[in-house]
């Protein structure tokens, strides 16, 4: 199997996509601190792009040396848990932040429970 082979293709679990499970509020503020830590996060894919071609090398090299694949599977693994590791502290960051307290309207009222709202649209609640 060839390393670039998916190369520019996103990956199932991207930080864009991960952060769609999320409230609006957590995607917003989970995006402002990716944008915050760019050069972090770059940096971190910049290392794993540099094991992986490593790794690429190391197969391809003759005489074949069982040792220095090894180890460059090892450094394709600790880069890949640091760029994963960085973008899940951006998130937990993000899910600690206060949320905004819901908006209040011109009667100074709390928006309405769903339990409420049903009762207002007719429906049955339980």
């Amino acid at each position: 199997m060839r390393l670039g082979r998916f190369r520019g293709r996103s990956p199932a679990a991207s930080p864009a996509r991960t952060a769609t499970r999320f409230s609006p509020e957590v995607r917003k503020e989970f995006r402002s601190i990716r944008l915050a830590n760019c050069p972090r996060t770059l940096a971190g894919l910049r290392k794993l792009r540099i094991a992986r071609a490593n790794l690429a090398a190391a197969q391809q090299a003759s005489p074949f040396d069982e040792a220095a694949v090894k180890d460059a599977m090892a450094a394709v693994r600790t880069a890949t848990t640091n760029v994963q590791a960085k973008v899940q502290d951006y998130l937990l960051t993000a899910l600690k932040r206060p949320s905004p307290l819901p908006e209040v309207d011109a009667g100074g009222a709390c928006p309405p429970k769903v339990s409420d709202h049903r009762r207002t649209a007719g429906l049955q609640t339980r």
